[in-house]
C-alpha cells in the first residue's frame, strides 16, 4: 500500500521538499498518516511536518503544536454520550456544529513560533500533504507557498471531500458518512440521506469555511475564497477499502488506502492475571483514542470460568494456482483481437489453461488452445469497409455500422465450434471472458457453465456498458461516445449530449438487444434474459486510461487497462530502418488502421495527399494495399507496416491516422503528435481526447482540401509545442503503479480467487433509473414543500379575510 501511494506523489524517484500539516489532536487520526509520512522520509524526501505527534527521523523537521491548543474531548467517558439517540438529520446538524465549534482552536497554529518563522521564510516546497476533516486552514499554506496539495481523510469520504475531488454524490446508493445508513436504502432512507448530505455540505460551507476564511484573513492578511481554492486538490486519499465499505464509483483523483496504518506485527508482552475469585475474566472495551472508557469489573456477571486462549496468526501464503479460462471473442476486427491476444497470452504464461474462440486463431503469440469460430463469409468484407461507405457525420449511421455485425451472430452460434463448446460439461471452466461492446449474445455461456464472467470493451465506455456496471454516465460532463464533445460543454452541448445519451440506449436496444435475445432464445437451451445475465458481470475491462481520456467516476469492477497491447519495440526490417534513419528531415507515418484500407480513398482525396507529400521535405511511410499511381519519390508504401515499432523510432515526427484506439494509444505512448481524420465509431472521441491535451489536430474527412492538409502537416512538424505536449502526455500515460497488462492479470486472478468477486458489485447495479437519480425523492420533497406553502397561503388568506370581515363589521356598527 505504501509503495503505491508513494509512487503517486513523485515519479520518477527524486527528492522533494514536502510540507505536511496534521493539526487534529486525535491520535487515531494521526496513526493513519504517520506511516505514510515516515515512508516518504525513508524514500529520501525532505519532510517538514506541523503536528501534535512529532516523528523522529533524520529527514523530518518537526514543528510541534503540543501545548498550543487546549485539549478538547481527550478523555470523554462513554456514559456522556450514552442514550443520546439521534436520527440521521439531527446527527448531521449536531456534527456540523461540533466541527464548527471545535475547529476554532486551529487558529492557534498561526501563533506557534516555529510556524510563524516558516511562514515568513523564503523556503520553497514542492507539495503539501494534509488532513481534510473539520478545517481548511491548510489552504492558507497552499496560498503562501503556491504549491499543489494532497488531501487525506482518516474516515470515509465526507461531503466536502467529495466536492474537492469532483467525486459525484450517488445518494441513492452511497450513504453519507456521518449517518448510520447502509447501501441498500429504501425510499424513506434515501430521503434522509439526501437531506443529511445537503445539511452537511451546506453547513460546512456556511460555518466551517466562513470561519476559516476569516482566520486566514486575520492571520495572513489575505482575502480568499476557499470554495474555489479547494477545487485545486491534486488527489485525496481515503482510509477505506471497497471490501469493507462497499464498492462505489470513484474518480481517479480519489484513492482508497484503507489499512495503511497496519504495520508488521510485534511480539505481545505476556501478562499473567491472577484473581482469587471465580470470576477470573478481564474484558477490555476499546472506544477509540478520544474516549477513555472506565468499566467496573463488578458489572460483569460470569457463572463459569472462561479460558482465554492465545491465537497465533500465521502469515497466509497463497500458492500459485491454475484456472481453466474460456475466451469468446466474436467481433471480426483484427485490432480487437490484438488486445485480447496480449491479455490471454499473458494468462497462459502465468500457468492458466486458456481456450480461445475467435476469427483469428493464427494471431496468438503464445501456444494456448485456439479455435476458429466460423468459416462463414465475413460481414466486414472489403466492399463494405471502405472510406466513403464508412464515413458519415451522422451518429445514427455510426450505430448502424456498429450493430451490422450482430446480424451474423446467428450463423456463428450454428458453427460447429460453438455448438461443440455449448455441449461441454458445465463445470469445465473457472472463468469466462468475452467482449460485450455491441452484443450480449454470448452471455448465454455464463448460464451454461456456471462460471464467473469478465467483460471487455476495446473502446472507451459506451453508455450501456457503463450503466450495467453502476458507472456514472452523467451527460453534464461525460460526453456520449462518438460525439465531438469534450467534458467542458456549454448549455446547448449538454442538452444535445443528454438527448444523444437517450438515443444511444434506444439504438442499442433496437439494434442489438432485441436481435441478440431472439438468437439466444432460439439457439441456446433454457436461455435466460440477457439483460438479467449481464448484471452478473464480475468485472469490466475498458481500453482507456484517465491520463488521456479524462477523469470520470468508475466503480471498482470497472478497470482501465488502456495500453495493454503495447509491447516493447523490436528491431525494424532493414529497409524500413534504413529509410527512417536516413531521413534528414524526419518521417511521417500514414496509416488508416487494420480495418480501413488506404486504397479505398477517393481519387480526389488520394491526389490531395500525393500533392502535399510532393511539396514537403519529410519522408512518408504509407500503409497502402495496392498500386499507387503518381507516388512521389519521398513516399514508401507497404501493404502492412510494423506500426508499433515505427512509432517508437525517434525520427518519426508525425502520425497521420483515422484515430483508431490502438494506433492512438501507441502514438501517445511514444510521444508522437497525431493528425487525424476520424471516419466512424469511437475515432472521433479518441482523437478529441488527444486534441484536448494539445498533442493532436483533426481534419474533417468530408471536406478535406489540399491547403488545410499542407498547413497542418507543416505546422505540426515545425512548431515544437506539439512534440512537447505529446511527450508530456506520454509521461502521464506511462506513469502507473502497475503496467496495464499486470493490472488486467491481477484483477482476473482476483475474480477467480474470490469466486466471482461479488464484493466488487456496486449497489447501483440493476437499480431502477428513477431511484438512481432520486427522481422519486425529489418529487416527494417538491410536493411536501409545495403543500406547506399552499397551506400557509390558505391560512394567511383565511386570517386576512377574517380581519377584513371584522373591520367591515366595525364600520357598519
Amino acid at each position: 500500500m505504501l509503495l503505491i501511494i508513494t509512487a503517486i506523489v513523485v515519479y520518477p524517484v527524486e527528492t522533494a521538499n514536502i510540507l505536511a500539516l496534521f493539526s487534529h489532536q486525535g491520535l487515531s487520526h494521526n496513526l493513519v498518516y504517520l506511516p505514510y509520512i515516515q515512508e516518504l522520509a525513508n524514500r529520501g524526501h525532505n519532510i517538514t511536518i506541523i503536528t501534535n505527534y512529532p516523528i523522529e527521523h533524520p529527514n523530518i523537521n518537526n514543528l510541534s503544536l503540543k501545548g498550543s491548543m487546549p485539549i478538547i474531548n481527550n478523555k470523554k467517558n462513554i456514559s456522556n454520550v450514552e442514550g443520546n439517540s439521534m436520527n440521521e438529520i439531527q446527527l448531521s446538524i449536531n456534527v456540523i456544529w461540533s466541527f464548527y465549534d471545535r475547529g476554532k482552536i486551529y487558529e492557534n497554529i498561526f501563533s506557534v513560533d516555529s510556524v510563524k518563522t516558516l511562514l515568513n521564510s523564503p523556503f520553497k516546497f514542492d507539495l503539501l500533504i494534509t488532513e481534510h476533516f473539520n478545517s481548511e486552514l491548510f489552504l492558507g499554506f497552499v496560498l503562501k507557498f503556491n504549491i499543489p496539495f494532497i488531501l487525506l481523510s482518516s474516515c470515509n469520504l465526507l461531503p466536502w471531500n467529495q466536492h474537492a475531488a469532483g467525486q459525484p454524490y450517488s445518494l441513492a446508493t452511497i450513504p453519507s458518512t456521518l449517518t448510520g445508513l447502509g447501501t441498500q436504502m429504501k425510499f424513506y432512507s434515501r430521503i434522509k440521506n439526501t437531506i443529511s448530505h445537503t445539511i452537511q455540505l451546506i453547513g460546512f460551507k456556511l460555518l466551517c469555511r466562513t470561519r476559516d476564511e476569516a482566520i486566514i484573513k486575520r492571520k495572513l492578511g489575505v482575502e480568499i475564497s476557499l470554495d474555489q481554492l479547494i477545487l485545486n486538490a491534486s488527489l485525496i486519499m481515503v482510509n477505506t477499502h471497497f471490501t469493507i465499505f462497499e464498492p462505489k464509483p470513484l474518480v481517479p483523483a480519489v484513492v482508497e488506502i484503507g489499512g495503511i496504518h497496519i504495520m508488521p506485527i510485534k511480539p505481545l508482552p505476556i501478562i499473567i492475571f491472577f484473581r482469587n475469585t471465580k470470576k477470573n475474566i478481564l474484558i477490555c472495551l476499546y472506544s477509540g483514542s478520544m474516549c477513555l472508557n472506565i468499566i467496573d469489573m463488578e458489572m460483569i456477571n460470569c457463572s463459569s470460568q472462561i479460558v482465554i486462549q492465545l491465537l497465533v496468526i500465521l502469515p497466509f501464503f497463497q500458492d500459485a494456482f491454475c484456472a481453466n479460462i474460456l475466451g469468446v471473442f466474436p467481433i471480426e476486427a483484427l485490432s480487437h483481437q490484438i488486445i485480447f491476444d496480449s491479455y490471454m497470452s499473458e494468462l497462459h504464461r502465468r500457468g492458466h489453461n486458456v481456450t480461445v474462440y475467435s476469427h483469428y486463431p493464427d494471431l496468438a503469440s503464445e501456444q494456448y488452445k485456439r479455435i476458429q469460430i466460423s468459416n462463414v463469409s465475413s460481414v466486414l468484407d472489403p466492399s463494405y469497409v471502405t472510406m466513403e461507405h464508412m464515413y458519415s457525420p451522422s451518429i445514427s449511421n455510426n450505430y448502424k455500422h456498429m450493430f451490422h455485425i450482430v446480424s451474423n451472430g446467428e450463423s456463428y452460434t450454428q458453427s460447429d465450434a460453438l455448438r461443440q463448446l455449448y455441449d461441454q460439461p458445465e463445470d469445465v471452466y473457472d472463468l469466462i471472458v468475452t467482449e460485450t461492446c455491441n452484443t450480449d449474445l454470448y452471455l448465454a455461456l455464463i448460464e451454461r457453465f456456471k462460471a464467473p464472467f469478465i467483460a471487455w470493451t476495446t473502446s472507451p465506455l459506451f453508455v450501456w456498458s457503463a450503466d450495467r456496471m453502476g458507472a456514472s454516465t452523467h451527460p453534464a460532463y461525460i460526453p456520449v461516445l462518438m460525439t465531438k464533445y469534450g467534458p467542458q460543454m456549454n448549455f446547448v452541448e449538454r442538452t444535445y449530449n443528454t438527448l444523444l445519451r437517450l438515443i444511444a440506449f434506444h439504438k442499442y436496444y433496437t439494434g442489438s438487444s432485441i436481435s441478440s435475445q431472439e438468437i439466444a432464445s432460439k439457439r441456446y437451451k433454457n436461455a435466460s434474459q440477457l439483460d438479467q445475465l449481464v448484471l452478473r458481470t464480475s468485472l469490466l475491462f475498458v481500453n482507456t486510461y484517465h491520463a488521456l481520456w479524462g477523469s470520470r467516476p468508475l466503480p471498482q469492477n470497472v478497470v482501465e487497462v488502456g495500453g495493454l497491447h503495447v509491447k516493447p519495440s523490436t528491431p525494424l526490417e532493414e529497409d524500413i530502418q534504413k529509410y527512417i534513419d536516413e531521413a534528414e528531415d524526419g518521417v511521417i507515418y500514414f496509416c488508416m488502421g487494420s480495418l480501413l484500407r488506404g486504397e479505398t480513398f477517393s481519387p480526389e482525396k488520394r491526389q490531395m495527399f500525393l500533392n502535399v507529400f510532393n511539396k514537403i521535405p519529410q519522408r512518408v511511410l504509407w500503409k497502402w494495399e495496392g498500386e499507387l499511381p503518381g507516388k512521389p519519390s519521398n513516399v514508401m508504401i507497404r501493404k502492412w507496416m510494423p506500426q508499433r515499432d515505427i512509432l517508437a523510432h525517434p525520427n518519426v515526427k508525425l502520425f497521420i491516422s483515422h484515430g483508431g484506439l490502438l494506433g492512438t494509444t501507441e502514438a501517445v505512448y511514444e510521444g508522437v503528435p497525431i493528425l487525424s481524420m476520424p471516419i466512424f465509431g469511437d475515432q472521433m472521441t479518441n482523437i478529441k481526447a488527444v486534441v484536448s491535451k494539445g498533442a493532436a489536430e483533426m481534419m474533417n474527412y468530408g471536406d478535406l482540401n489540399e491547403d488545410e492538409i499542407f498547413k497542418k502537416i507543416t505546422s505540426m512538424i515545425t512548431d515544437p509545442k506539439y512534440r512537447q505536449k505529446a511527450k508530456e502526455l506520454s509521461e502521464a500515460f506511462r506513469d502507473r503503479p502497475m503496467s496495464p497488462l499486470e493490472t488486467a492479470v491481477y484483477w482476473t486472478e482476483y475474480v477467480i480467487r474470490h469466486k466471482g468477486a461479488p464484493q466488487l458489485r456496486s449497489a447501483a447495479v440493476g437499480m431502477p433509473w428513477y431511484q438512481y437519480y432520486l427522481i422519486d425523492v425529489l418529487v416527494v420533497i417538491l410536493l411536501t414543500v409545495t403543500t406547506i406553502f399552499v397551506l400557509l397561503y390558505c391560512l394567511m388568506f383565511k386570517v386576512l379575510l377574517r380581519l377584513l370581515n371584522r373591520k367591515s363589521k366595525q364600520k357598519k356598527s
